[in-house]
């Protein structure tokens, strides 16, 4: 009805599977404009239902991924080494080799349900036991030297995998420094070695949080060009005038 009466709909999907309560693809196909932070949904949705799904990268919210404080100094920082996202057992496995490579150095793992996967493992000591969110993400982001970015791994009925996700843009966009997990298409979105710094192994990412805990200049003269091209470009409201800008060239056609 809406559709027939002329409202453009727009749907935003950020999500790396569609297997949650509630989701019905078929319900969501009836968006007139569908944009996806996936790159491998589009082929599944032309094969399976002959409709054009547009990729459009997830972002940070400038309300609360943001710096709070001026560029600190090397004492200022509250934790060494950090990961802010909800667990899985590939991340539990890169986690578990990080702890392990850096018992002696100030680690933080937020998340839900960390407490529970992480218990009688090498990380459990370093799990925090409160749920982090909004401005307080924002401050462990900020506060620690080098943030991890890696992802679930494998997921749902189809096996599809992130190579990027929110938190790609969130830590940049916080001032926060970032090592992510390699792949095209980070390398797509920020520079490598110049904003930030990538890693294949567990060896390669332990080697390269070791250089850069001991070489603070470059850490923090790279985290300030990533914050740089992050912010306002990988904005929510940068990818909302996306959206707005599609549907007004659809119109004019």
């Amino acid at each position: 009805l809406i559709n027939r009466i002329g409202v453009e709909t727009a749907l935003f999907y950020p999500d790396v599977d569609f297997n949650h309560l509630g989701i019905i693809i078929e319900k969501t196909l009836l968006n007139k404009h569908i944009f996806s932070a996936k790159k491998f949904h589009a082929p599944f949705f032309q094969a399976g239902y002959d409709r054009e799904i547009l990729h459009l990268n997830h972002g940070y919210s400038p309300a609360v991924h943001r710096p709070r404080a001026a560029l600190l100094d090397e004492a200022d920082f509250e934790w060494d080494i950090s990961y802010v996202g909800n667990p899985s057992p590939y991340k539990l496995r890169w986690l578990i080799d990080v702890v392990t490579a850096f018992p002696n150095k100030r680690i933080k793992i937020v998340g839900n349900n960390w407490l529970k996967i992480g218990s009688g493992t090498p990380i459990e000591a370093y799990v925090s036991k409160n749920a982090v969110t909004g401005d307080a993400l924002a401050h462990v982001i900020e506060s620690s030297k080098i943030n991890l970015a890696f992802h679930y791994g494998p997921a749902g009925t189809h096996g599809w995998q992130d190579s990027v996700s929110a938190r790609t843009f969130q830590i940049p966009a916080a001032r926060g420094f970032m090592l992510h997990v390699d792949n095209p298409e980070i390398r797509d979105l920020f520079a490598v070695t110049d904003e930030i710094d990538v890693f294949e192994t567990p060896d390669d990412l332990n080697a390269k949080i070791a250089y850069y805990l001991e070489n603070p200049i470059i850490r923090q003269r790279m985290n300030q060009k990533a914050y740089e091209r992050c912010v306002p470009a990988y904005s929510l409201d940068a990818r909302a005038r996306e959206i707005i800008a599609h549907i007004e060239n659809r119109r004019a056609w």
